[in-house]
């Protein structure tokens, strides 16, 4: 095993949808995070670009038939994909999730700031403004990146 965090197939062929700065960002952000390996929790990308189709199916957890929020916690976007479009749809966004003793993990704030930190830093090198999901006043999203243009 190697003793680098790295991206596995998966992850890559999701960030291979992004557009080029997204794609950038995303293996700047991993080489970072290899210099801080010692700290830095291991992670894997969810999405990057979505359909609409997609969007609209994250949008339908929690609500009923008619979109109406019905389930407390299971609302985890508030972009329908048709009407209201996610940054996810034009490839300027990533969702990840950090790996915390080889199992994911969706609950560690720690670790989803440690990501965004390398994040934000690959940010900073490659003069690209972010938004991170863990600043999100609706709904904490602490495994959402986005690309601010």
């Amino acid at each position: 095993m190697s003793d680098e965090n790295y991206y596995g197939q998966k992850s890559m062929d999701r960030i291979l949808t992004g557009t080029e700065e997204m794609q950038a960002l995303n293996v700047r952000a991993m080489a970072i995070a290899n210099k801080r390996k010692d700290v830095t929790p291991d992670w894997s990308i969810i999405s990057v670009l979505r359909t609409d189709k997609e969007q609209n199916e994250l949008w339908r957890k929690g609500r009923d038939d008619t979109g109406r929020e019905m389930y407390t916690g299971l609302i985890v976007t508030h972009a329908d994909g048709y009407f209201d479009k996610s940054i996810h749809q034009s490839g300027d966004a990533t969702d990840f999730v950090p790996y915390i003793d080889g199992k994911a993990d969706w609950h560690d704030k720690a670790a989803f700031a440690i990501i965004a930190s390398c994040y934000y830093e690959a940010a900073m090198e490659l003069g690209i403004r972010i938004r991170w999901g863990g600043h999100f006043t609706k709904l904490y999203d602490g495994g959402h990146i986005e690309i601010v243009r």
